[in-house]
């Protein structure tokens, strides 16, 4: 009987284990949480974090947190989840995608810790706590170039085009294609230099990097129709106008 029960704790040992290798192994980590509260909209809260996934595609569905009324994704083009590629990082950011937290109550000050858990469809929930800083302007994330200088309002305005492409890897492609406009590389200390700067790339929103050239990559995605977007950006970080619109394209996806 005992030799039994020791084999028997000793296949419980390495199943869990092989079960915790196996849920690692796709599991979206959580990083780096901040909030910023908004201005003139007493109880509201804006989140931001990093992902990173490892070989597992997967797709963040909704938020909660215990001191909010309501949590909701903020997310573009009419979608309602976040696809999250896998083997690569992205970012819940003040210019792409983010969390919305209304009916926060206490005092917003600075240091306050919000906790947040998030649904992943095959990570499952994942808890934070994000860090309160400074508040904020409602469109904050979505200033855009004004007026930077005599050189821009005598430029012609960049634009740009995007062609994504299924990769033999399961990845994405990414190329796009530009005018009146060139890419730097980052700075130290960047500087405004008319029709200079980069791009930043989005997957419903979600910032997936900032590139700085013509061709990037997407990590394999779980199945959906997904819309990949560019904005043109100065050294400055701020986005280039053509009028009032954003100098961006984008383009729909389906993965079957």
């Amino acid at each position: 009987m005992r030799k039994f029960l020791s084999l028997v704790l000793a296949i419980a040992v390495v199943m869990a284990i092989a079960w915790q290798y196996v849920r690692d192994a796709g599991t979206v980590a959580v990083s780096g949480a901040t909030a910023v509260s908004i201005a003139n909209e007493p109880g509201r809260v804006h989140v931001f974090a990093k992902f990173s996934n490892g070989d597992t595609p997967d797709i963040l569905e909704g938020v909660s947190s215990p001191d909010a009324q309501r949590a909701s994704l903020a997310v573009r083009d009419g979608h309602s989840v976040l696809p999250v590629p896998a083997g690569a990082s992205s970012v819940l950011s003040e210019d792409g995608a983010y969390v919305v937290l209304d009916g926060i109550s206490g005092n917003l000050e600075e240091g306050r810790l919000i906790p947040i858990a998030l649904h992943f469809r095959k990570s499952g929930q994942l808890t934070t706590q994000a860090v309160l800083g400074p508040a904020t302007s409602p469109h904050a994330g979505h200033m855009a170039m004004t007026d930077m200088g005599a050189d821009d309002r005598n430029e012609a305005a960049p634009s740009v085009s995007l062609s994504v492409s299924r990769a033999t890897d399961s990845s994405w492609s990414v190329e796009i294609k530009t005018d009146n406009f060139v890419f730097d590389q980052m700075a130290d200390e960047p500087k405004h230099i008319a029709g200079h700067g980069h791009a930043h790339l989005y997957l419903n929103g979600m910032k997936l990097q900032r590139m700085y050239g013509h061709n990037a990559s997407i990590g394999q995605l779980p199945p959906g129709d997904y819309t990949v977007s560019v904005e043109l950006n100065s050294n400055l970080h701020m986005p280039y106008r053509n009028g009032d619109d954003v100098v961006s394209a984008k383009q729909v996806i389906s993965v079957d």
